[in-house]
């Protein structure tokens, strides 16, 4: 009888091995609720001096002005940003060529592209991304032929190679800094200025721009890195 019970309880204890898949484990069970995606957003903004600017009465022997002084900040963006910059619509109004500008060579065609003036005034473009003031070491100036942005190590003037006409600005059509060196957190600011100078060329050919003028439009944009 006792052998009998011995192969009973045996044979249970296999049976117990063989179906171990149906007895439970011990186990514990957390969950995560509510779980969300939420893209982020970039908010570039400008401030300081009001775009567009309209400057008048530009003359030869013009020593370097600002033209615009401009903020550039990623607002209540949450995300960094890459800065780039477009010049485009370049336009040379003639205006009505005078009698001095005739004699001296003009023509009286009166066109947007047959004015002289943007081949006269040269302009510097730069952005100052530490906003320390006017031109520091951290600074880069913008190229007229759309290429990358140029950092100067020292002084505190903008350096003479940043000084381009504004005709050469849009000689392909579009200038375009693709790279301006510069990104922006959220928060961040950066100075964009423009400045100008009318470089006196010491004879008569500076009065073939008179009452011409010049014009361009600026596009920035904030591109997710």
């Amino acid at each position: 009888m006792k052998k009998i019970l011995g192969l009973a309880v045996a044979a249970l204890l296999v049976m117990g091995l063989v179906g171990g898949g149906t007895w439970a484990y011990f186990s514990d069970t957390e969950s995560s609720t509510g779980n969300v995606l939420t893209a982020g957003t970039l908010d570039l903004t400008t401030g300081g001096t009001s775009l567009p600017f309209s400057i008048s009465d530009v003359v030869p022997d013009t020593a370097e002005t600002l033209a615009a002084n401009v903020s550039l900040t990623n607002g209540i963006g949450n995300i960094t940003g890459d800065l780039s910059i477009v010049i485009s619509n370049l336009l040379n109004p003639e205006n009505t060529a005078s009698a001095v500008e005739l004699a001296n060579g003009d023509t009286a065609d009166n066109g947007n592209t047959d004015g002289e003036l943007g081949s006269k005034v040269e302009i510097a473009i730069y952005l100052d991304p530490s906003d320390d003031g006017f031109a520091s070491a951290e600074d880069y100036y913008l190229p007229a032929d759309g290429s990358a942005a140029v950092a100067w190590s020292s002084g505190t003037t903008v350096p003479e190679a940043a000084w381009d006409p504004i005709n050469t600005f849009g000689a392909t059509g579009d200038w375009s800094a693709v790279d301006t060196g510069v990104s922006l957190a959220a928060t961040d600011v950066t100075q964009f200025k423009i400045l100008y100078r009318w470089v006196d060329s010491a004879d008569a050919t500076d009065n073939i721009a008179q009452s011409d003028s010049a014009s361009f439009d600026l596009t920035f944009t904030l591109m997710q890195q």
